[in-house]
């Protein structure tokens, strides 16, 4: 029995360097919200003691995050996915810099649990769907270039709020990373189109 189903194509494996660059950005600039966002908000009068609740709201908005971003990846695409949780993330990692209060912790809190480990599971998949036929060296140049600028992602905040006596110069910085590699991902959108494709079963 012949059946009509709507296929998604991934980008070319040439487009696989914009994913990299992209993922290393994502890499450098999240680590910073995740190493200092509790002592940021200790700084702060809205928490005093309580500030690791802060990570309790991450935790609880990363549990379903995995699922609910392959789900929306397999409805929408994997690259307008990506840029979306990338575009999310930026935004919740500003909001401290901007809006000092209790809710605005919260809500970056959510953001980012809510964004950074679908990032991975999106950017790992669609490396895979890029280039299937050599899919372990992908995922290792993936993991390497991750690994190696969230290692200087807080060395280089660090020296930053050092200069600048102040976090929300990090804040900015990391965000407007995030929100390169988000806008380095658009470009492919537009290999992203739902084709018919024939699907057979017995």
């Amino acid at each position: 029995m012949k059946t009509k189903q709507e296929i998604t194509q991934s980008p070319p494996n040439k487009w696989l360097i914009w994913l990299i660059i992209a993922y290393g950005l994502e890499g450098l600039g999240y680590i910073v919200t995740g190493t200092f966002i509790v002592s940021i908000a200790e700084k702060t009068s809205y928490f005093h003691k309580d500030a690791t609740l802060v990570w309790m709201f991450v935790g609880l908005s990363a549990i379903p995050s995995c699922l609910i971003w392959s789900l929306l990846a397999k409805k929408r695409g994997y690259v307008k996915s990506l840029v979306l949780a990338m575009a999310m993330q930026s935004f919740g990692m500003a909001i401290p810099a901007f809006w000092i209060s209790k809710t605005s912790f919260i809500i970056s809190a959510l953001l980012f649990g809510a964004t950074f480990m679908g990032i991975t599971t999106l950017a790992t998949t669609l490396g895979l769907e890029i280039n299937p036929s050599n899919s372990s060296r992908t995922i290792g140049i993936l993991t390497a270039i991750f690994a190696i600028l969230q290692l200087i992602g807080p060395l280089l905040a660090g020296v930053l709020s050092s200069i600048t006596h102040n976090f929300n110069t990090v804040l900015i910085g990391a965000s407007s990373v995030i929100l390169i590699g988000a806008v380095m991902l658009l470009n492919g959108i537009q290999f992203e189109r739902k084709t018919n494709g024939i699907l057979i079963s017995k």
